[in-house]
């Protein structure tokens, strides 16, 4: 009689350590989803952004002149710059389209890339890269832009792009030119 009740006590105790330990399990997963789906939904406002919330401003086209304040070329004196990066850079489109940029003096659009708009303070800023290759030859572009908008008119307080060409057998050849000025929002 005393060992039946032992057994029973221990059966007891087995169900309820089984119990708790399903429960903590349950716990555990419930918890880890909680904390993947709020990372996933901050997604747009930590890391991807480097800082900002990401934004999603009206389709709009922008066009005009934007005058260059610096080009560093390397190797220097290439001359590939003033040929890649005029002065002013004339008839620059910059589309903001589906909520991110393309287009601009190298533009985005041709390698069917967008540049994600975020907040930055008072303003917006975008930036991002992308290659291609062709032939042996890596060609990658960099973009970074900062500007506001207000009314038909996007200011563009920094436009800097950099280029850069991979050659086999050559080198590396690049340039990098920094652009501001305002551009007007076509009808």
């Amino acid at each position: 009689m005393n060992k039946t009740k032992q057994n029973k006590t221990k059966q007891n105790n087995y169900h309820y350590l089984l119990t708790n330990l399903f429960s903590f399990k349950l716990f555990i997963v419930v918890f880890s989803l909680i904390l993947f789906s709020v990372s996933c939904g901050n997604d747009d406002k930590t890391g991807s952004g480097g800082g900002g919330n990401r934004v999603s401003l009206p389709d709009a086209d922008y066009s005009g002149t934007l005058t260059r304040s610096n080009l560093i070329e390397n190797p220097e004196g290439s001359g590939m710059g003033d040929g890649v990066f005029p002065n002013p850079a004339n008839d620059v489109g910059i589309y903001i389209l589906n909520g991110g940029i393309v287009g601009g003096i190298q533009g985005m659009a041709e390698a069917g890339k967008q540049l994600q708009i975020y907040q930055d303070g008072s303003g917006y800023y975008a930036s991002g890269e992308y290659s291609t290759a062709e032939s042996g030859m890596t060609t990658t572009v960099k973009t970074s832009i900062k500007f506001t908008i207000s009314d038909d008119k996007m200011n563009i307080s920094q436009y800097e792009q950099e280029l850069i060409y991979n050659i086999p057998g050559t080198g590396q050849t690049s340039a990098k030119a920094t652009y501001s000025g305002t551009l007007t929002k076509q009808p």
